[in-house]
């Protein structure tokens, strides 16, 4: 056997043993090994380091507030131009409503409610923190103004010309107009109520406490539709199987065991949504399935997480892997039951679940379980996956860059492109929120804050842009 025989025999050999120790190989591979590819994929897909990435802060607006009575929610929306606020004010605790230019022009305020009668709904502030006061504009320009609620009837403005804070009017329900279309959102008795808008504009409203609802408005006929179903029989109690709901369980969870104590429940709803690339609206649900204890914990939890999307804006939706859901949206078992994210025997998960879409429309949802942490699952192919590592934060919005971002428990924002990396930057402000729509779609932060005592505060309202990178 000469040389030139011997040369390509051993070159296969030598292909084939390598490619027997790659397969050998696979099965072996270290946490370390799979550690490192993670990192340079997520490498691959961060253009720069955040924390290097200059940022300019400014004040669009400041003016003296509370920081009580339900003044602490900070709610904002830009629209064209202009940024739009409600706020507590200072003395004599009036409602404001705030259009500041972000060209920095004079801002304009108006109280929410004219006159002098100081005991009509909406011309001041109650004195209960769970009555927050919320803001939202339509495609066309309206304002609307909702809050004042703890466990009561909605109540709900809207202005009377778009983009102008001049003067508002107040709509109730309408016995003239059919149970589920109504001048007003649509719900039983209301808490934490909170505005959605999709990419086109479109306004949806909801509530943590109440009847599962989600109503989505009609900029045409002014009227707000309740999505879902009636509840009949799936209500136990006769006043609510009357009620049109989204998502629905009316299982209770209790502060004590002691039965000389125990004077009531509170029923745990919590529900975020997120708008992807395409206008696919995805929504997060917790819901309480079963009655029983907190065990010393806030009454305010869940036993289970869910997931659902919608392409028509609420009135058909679907799993993850297409099949439509009945509505109202359950935890329980059946036609109803959402796609289940985590789920718990007792309840040991929080009811506020917050979700939003990466750079791949791909549906994020945040959560925290009193037993096993803090949780962040992502849908990758097909498949519900946990990054326990990935920032916790609330609130998420993605911008035109793929740089997600979170409100943190310790009120300042966190930025990162992805869950499992480590390209993080922290921002130190004090916000208490920001508006997400307009983050996702401008890539800068329009934020609030709230500093000082209970009833000398000061409320502002920022606005952060980030220097380009060179690339």
């Amino acid at each position: 056997m000469n040389k030139h025989t011997i040369l390509p025999s051993l070159t296969l050999l030598l292909v084939l043993n390598a490619l027997r120790l790659n397969a050998d190989d696979k099965p072996t591979a270290t946490s370390a090994d799979k550690a490192s590819a993670a990192a340079f994929a997520a490498s691959a897909n961060e253009p720069h380091q955040l924390k290097n990435q200059k940022f300019h802060t400014s004040t669009l607006f400041s003016a003296d507030s509370l920081n009580r009575s339900g003044m602490g929610e900070c709610v904002i929306q830009v629209f064209k131009g202009n940024v739009y606020g409600v706020y507590g004010q200072q003395g004599d605790e009036r409602i404001m409503v705030a259009k500041v230019p972000l060209d920095g022009s004079a801002a304009v305020t108006m109280p929410l409610v004219k006159g002098t009668d100081t005991e009509e709904k909406g011309y001041r502030a109650r004195k209960d923190n769970h009555s927050i006061y919320i803001i939202a504009v339509d495609g066309s320009g309206y304002i609307h103004v909702c809050g004042g609620m703890h466990s009561a009837l909605i109540t709900y403005w809207r202005s009377d010309r778009p983009e102008n804070v001049s003067s508002f009017s107040r709509y109730t329900p309408d016995d003239k107009q059919p149970p589920g279309k109504q001048p007003c959102p649509i719900a039983g008795h209301i808490t934490f109520p909170h505005f959605f808008s999709d990419h086109h504009g479109q306004l949806f409203w909801s509530c943590h406490q109440g009847c599962g609802p989600l109503c989505s408005y009609d900029e045409t006929t002014k009227l707000w539709t309740a999505l879902g179903s009636k509840l009949g029989t799936m209500a136990s109690s006769a006043k609510e199987r009357d009620y049109i709901s989204f998502f629905y369980e009316d299982n209770k969870s209790y502060s004590t065991p002691d039965p000389d104590r125990v004077k009531g429940g509170m029923t745990s709803r919590g529900f975020d949504l997120a708008w992807d690339s395409k206008n696919r609206m995805h929504m997060a649900i917790g819901l309480l399935n079963i009655d029983a204890h907190a065990k010393g914990r806030h009454t305010g939890s869940a036993t289970d997480i869910l997931y659902a999307y919608s392409d028509d804006g609420g009135k058909t939706v679907f799993k993850s892997n297409g099949k439509q859901i009945q509505l109202p949206i359950r935890a329980e078992a059946g036609p109803n039951q959402g796609e289940v994210i985590l789920t718990a025997n007792d309840v040991s998960v929080s009811s506020q679940p917050v979700i939003a879409v990466d750079k791949e429309d791909r549906p994020v949802i945040w959560c925290h379980s009193y037993k096993t942490g803090d949780h962040c699952f992502r849908l990758e192919s097909g498949q519900w996956v946990d990054h326990p590592t990935a920032p916790v934060a609330g609130s998420i919005s993605t911008d035109p860059g793929g740089v997600m971002v979170g409100r943190t428990k310790k009120d300042c924002f966190t930025r990162f492109w992805n869950l499992d990396g480590r390209n993080v930057q922290t921002l130190d402000f004090p916000v208490l929120n920001y508006d997400k729509a307009y983050y996702q779609h401008t890539g800068e932060l329009i934020w609030t804050s709230l500093s000082g005592k209970s009833t000398s505060s000061t409320y502002t309202i920022h606005r952060t842009v980030f220097d380009r990178v060179s690339k």
